[in-house]
């Protein structure tokens, strides 16, 4: 039986105990298991190869397309080799049987191989009869090497066999760090191991397993790097964690959580990566006291702010001069043009001191005789803290709003958020939120697009919006990918001619010179961007009456497109079809322009060179862009009359971009560096 005490401490004479403790054991399982995963799972790979004029591309895991390339292509091109190599030999009767047993030997051994070390040995490993009755101590021969404990953190550092035992160096892992009262790894902690598949990862820990957010990296090979962060989403929908419904629904309350996910961030990225799970459990949202704004708000004791500033960042664009974490003290504003100078106040602190506890010669602690200048102090020297003149700090963390698009269930949705998310720095400045809704399949495409603008999605957009007003988040930045812009688009659509519940949450669209808010609108929210991802929505209702509507509350709006985009090529076949069959569709999408016949919907993500109106239609005027430059080309082209306006949008156009964009071109964004930059 192992005991389950902690070794002595290393400055105890007898030295520490060579056998580790049940929790030291089950700590390096679960790395262990960390391991196993990286090597079975490989890297994300797409092949093409040429076998008898059949082209095979490997979409799939890299473990399966292996066990398929041996048995499909390998093994039968070596059989045929051989047979004519030695036609001579195997020319006798029964010779060619021989081939066809081989064949199908090595394909069997293959086969059952292949379920042996992707399934069978991670569940032998990670068993309970394996840690009790084996245990990990016997298998790979652990052996504790160092152990200190103290009132801040634990250290311990285990010897192991690696993957040929004693026929290989041994290698060495180390964790150091906070543990619970178990003796389990909790808090902020550092593991390193120093084999090829271990890891060096950085971070938050609970009951003994690494837990967003951390940062590990690859200890071998070519530098792998991986991320883990934490989100906070809404679900606005009846679907399950790992599921959409055949048909949509949204009739049950929704529901709030925090998730963890991984993802590979640099060097090769593992195709088992990204990786969603739920941090505890779903809650109805508001029930218990607990709302998306409470969640959010969780988030910050993994954070790093303070209230006094060590560092500044000052950053200087074309919308002004933005100070990190403050806001334009006149205007309320992160951004301004007005200041021509900053000034930085240094304050230091006021010094103070600690009684050093000094032993006399009698052993008793000299706690002063009333001399204070005798007294044995030390001065405790603090940093200093950074102050800007006419800023002040923000309250809060903005929150980022994302909407994923059709056909995608919570689990996917957090994964390909999670890789936006590690892929940058946002996760310190913002709370990342997810809303998820009622995606449906991909047999009930149009479903999916009914329910985005359903009564009851609606208004449970608005909850998640009041829920971060209630706990005090002003700042609102929104990202749509594909059919996900039809939910904002309906949220902000006018209802009999005035502006939405939505709408009224927020305050006007700040401009770069105006106040932050006007006179009585200081409790509405701010929208300080939305950003369109190959947004699936027609371009005729965005332009005569969608922009309008989301251009009232937010002045900085971008969209990314791309002309060759697959899916939305298929969405405007899919829609005109609907269209000429004469089937309802959301009224965001409905427009006053209405061809007859069959035509291709054009829509916003693949037609971005349509984001403008006819020059003459004055009853748009007010959503053109109004600088000096731009007041001039509309004066020309006023008496011109022929000349377009374009919207006020940003658009950026990724046809002609290469990088880690997938066939479609529809949803690569999370993983493009690019255009995350």
């Amino acid at each position: 039986m192992i005991d389950d005490e902690p070794p002595p401490d290393d400055d105890d004479d007898t030295g520490p105990d060579p056998r580790p403790t049940k929790k030291m054991q089950q700590v390096y399982l679960d790395m262990h298991y960390r391991k196993m995963q990286r090597d079975l799972c490989g890297t994300q790979k797409k092949e093409t190869k040429v076998f008898l004029a059949v082209v095979v591309t490997a979409l799939g895991p890299a473990r399966f397309m292996v066990v398929f390339y041996w048995c499909l292509v390998y093994w039968p091109l070596l059989t045929f080799v051989t047979g004519l190599v030695f036609s001579e030999l195997f020319r006798v009767d029964g010779g060619g049987h021989i081939l066809v047993y081989f064949l199908i030997a090595a394909e069997v051994l293959t086969i059952v191989t292949f379920i042996v070390v992707n399934y069978i040995y991670p569940k032998f490993v990670t068993s309970h009869w394996f840690a009790v009755s084996l245990s990990p101590r016997r298998y790979w021969n652990l052996a504790v090497t160092s152990y200190s404990k103290n009132e801040h953190k634990t250290t311990f550092e285990i010897e192991y066999d690696g993957k040929w035992g004693c026929l290989a160096r041994r290698h060495h892992c180390r964790y150091s760090g906070q543990v619970n009262g178990a003796g389990l790894p909790h808090g902020q902690g550092v593991w390193s191991d120093d084999s090829y598949s271990g890891e060096i990862l950085s971070g938050f820990w609970e009951d003994g397993k690494p837990s967003s957010p951390f940062k590990s990296r690859q200890y071998g090979g070519k530098g792998n790097t991986f991320v883990g962060v934490r989100l906070v989403y809404f679900m606005a929908t009846d679907d399950s964690f790992e599921s959409t419904k055949f048909y949509p629904t949204n009739e049950n309350p929704p529901r709030v959580g925090v998730a963890s996910v991984e993802c590979s961030v640099a060097g090769d990225f593992m195709s088992h990566l990204p990786a969603a799970e739920l941090v505890g459990e779903m809650t109805v949202e508001g029930e218990n006291q607990v709302s998306v704004g409470s969640c959010c708000l969780a988030l910050d004791q993994f954070s790093r702010r303070v209230d006094d500033a060590k560092s500044l960042k000052i950053t200087s664009t074309s919308r002004g001069v933005s100070v990190e974490g403050h806001l334009f003290d006149v205007t309320g504003m992160p951004f301004t043009r007005r200041v021509q100078q900053i000034i930085v106040d240094v304050a230091s602190p006021a010094p103070k001191y600690e009684s050093l506890g000094f032993e006399d010669e009698t052993g008793t602690a000299d706690e002063g005789n009333g001399d204070e200048e005798m007294a044995p102090y030390s001065e405790i020297t603090a940093a200093p803290s950074l102050r800007v003149e006419g800023w002040v700090k923000a309250k809060s963390k903005p929150a980022l709003i994302f909407i994923p698009g059709f056909n995608s269930w919570l689990q996917h949705s957090l994964e390909t958020f999670g890789q936006m998310i590690a892929m940058t720095q946002l996760a310190q400045n913002v709370y990342p939120i997810l809303y998820e809704w009622p995606a449906a399949q991909v047999l009930t495409y149009r479903l999916a697009s009914l329910m985005s603008a359903s009564m009851n999605n609606r208004k449970n957009f608005l909850q998640l919006i009041e829920g971060l007003r209630s706990e005090g988040i002003t700042d609102i930045h929104i990202i749509t990918h594909s059919m996900g812009v039809q939910t904002l688009m309906a949220a902000f659509e006018d209802v009999d001619g005035a502006p939405s519940p939505v709408a009224k949450c927020f305050g006007p669209a700040p401009t770069l010179t105006g106040p932050h808010l006007s006179s009585g609108l200081e409790n509405r929210l701010v929208c300080r961007s939305i950003t369109l991802l190959n947004p699936d929505f027609p371009v005729a209702p965005f332009i005569e009456r969608g922009f309008q509507t989301i251009r009232r509350v937010s002045s900085l709006i971008t969209v990314v497109g791309d002309k060759g985009d697959q899916a939305l090529f298929w969405s405007s076949l899919i829609n005109g079809i609907f269209n000429r069959l004469q089937y309802s569709q959301p009224s965001p999408c409905d427009s006053r322009k209405t061809e007859a016949g069959f035509h291709f919907e054009h829509r916003v993500g693949r037609h971005i060179e349509e984001m403008c109106i006819s020059a003459g239609s004055g009853s748009e005027r007010m959503i053109l862009r109004q600088t000096s430059i731009e007041k001039s080309i509309e004066n020309a082209s006023e008496s011109n009359g022929e000349q377009d306006h374009w919207l006020d949008l940003d658009v950026i156009d990724t046809t002609g971009l290469d990088t880690n964009v997938n066939d479609l071109r529809h949803s690569a964004y999370n993983v493009n560096a690019i255009l995350l930059r």
